[in-house]
């Protein structure tokens, strides 16, 4: 069986990419910290992941829009963030997003609107996880505990799965 391009593409990548993971069996929890994760994101909505990165010196998102090469940036989070976009309002678009592991808070832009809004989901420890949990076409407020190995979805409910030393994918 022949794998498509695209997707033997994306397999490559994913290969490559976990090969860089740090698995050594000396490796420390401080080493999988939540500023690890990586999402790509589609700022313009045009159904391609978008170049983009977050400074956190400056708290700064520089993004290169796939449909027309345009650059954008917009200033949002501090240092210490941790970035979380996501299509938070069901637009088909990334918003600007950060999670606050200090209170535990996320701060998202509403792409839709451009308005602000925060919503406390977490504590000190967690990893926030972006993803649809619930199947709405909405990105949900998540966080894995690492000392529970517990998901605690917002307005969802909780699920073991996991345990200490674990890494949510």
């Amino acid at each position: 069986m022949r794998i498509g391009t695209k997707l033997g593409s994306a397999l490559a990548g994913l290969i490559a990419a976990t090969t860089m993971l740090p698995l050594a069996a000396h490796a420390t929890p401080a080493q999988f910290e939540p500023s690890s994760q990586k999402i790509a994101g589609d700022f313009d909505g045009d159904g391609k992941a978008d170049f983009a990165v977050w400074r956190p010196s400056n708290g700064v998102w520089y993004v290169i829009k796939s449909s027309n090469g345009q650059v954008v940036t917009q200033q949002w989070g501090t240092s210490g963030d941790v970035p979380v976009t996501a299509d938070y309002d069901g637009d088909g678009r990334s918003d600007y997003a950060v999670w606050r592991p200090g209170n535990g808070t996320w701060y998202v832009i509403n792409s839709t609107t451009g308005g602000a809004y925060s919503q406390q989901w977490g504590t000190a420890g967690d990893v926030p996880v972006i993803g649809d949990f619930s199947g709405d076409g909405l990105a949900d407020f998540t966080v894995w505990r690492p000392s529970n190995g517990v998901w605690y979805r917002f307005n969802g409910g909780n699920q073991q799965w996991g345990t200490t030393g674990d890494i949510p994918v």
